[in-house]
């Protein structure tokens, strides 16, 4: 989700799951949130950037899931949604006190489903402070539909939607009788997708 304060951009990613969700899902959840926690544990004044990227992809590849780690561990905040200091492994900048950046890994297994958590920290003389109060922890949702209830939006499949429902505000989706678990369909026909 991203915001803006007047000239200033934010950003928080957190997870969600309808019904037990996919197999192997708790298990990525917690590798990407200690991944997290190790970027965080060594945010100082005068570290390297990359040296925080190195620490939360090091948490993923010895969880055996390096390749699925496939994007930089984040980037700066301010009045652009993606700036400078760029937080990945080739990344030289030394991090700063009132620098504000996302920390944001993830891990996306094809055809199965991807996984990111983000906060945005701002650089402190004594560490990361992170904005954000919501845990990393990922809700579940119940879902009286049959499996599978969830929307598959990585991989080769085409994109699906949730149900929405039109009108001022937050786009939100609805259970309903004929879809008791919104995100489950039923959808309408998607056109292929070129190769």
């Amino acid at each position: 989700i991203g915001a803006r304060a007047g000239d200033f951009s934010s950003d928080i990613t957190r997870m969600a799951v309808l019904g037990d969700g996919p197999a192997g899902y708790d298990e990525v959840h917690a590798v990407v949130e200690a991944a997290v926690q190790a970027a965080l544990g060594i945010c100082r004044p005068g570290v390297r950037a990359s040296e925080l990227d190195r620490a939360a992809r090091a948490v993923i590849e010895e969880a055996g899931f390096g390749p699925q780690f496939m994007h930089r561990l984040g980037h700066g905040m301010g009045l652009e949604g993606h700036e400078p200091p760029w937080i990945s492994e080739s990344s030289d900048a030394i991090l700063q006190p009132g620098m504000v950046f996302s920390i944001e890994p993830g891990i996306y297994l094809e055809d199965r489903f991807g996984l990111r958590l983000e906060d945005i920290v701002i650089l402190q003389e004594d560490g990361p402070e992170v904005l954000s109060r919501l845990p990393l922890t990922g809700g579940r949702f119940p879902c009286s539909a049959p499996p599978p209830c969830r929307v598959p939006i990585f991989g080769k499949k085409p994109l699906r939607y949730f149900p929405q429902i039109p009108g001022p505000g937050p786009i939100v989706a609805r259970p309903s009788e004929e879809n008791p678990c919104p995100g489950s369909g039923p959808f309408p026909p998607i056109p292929a997708t070129p190769a």
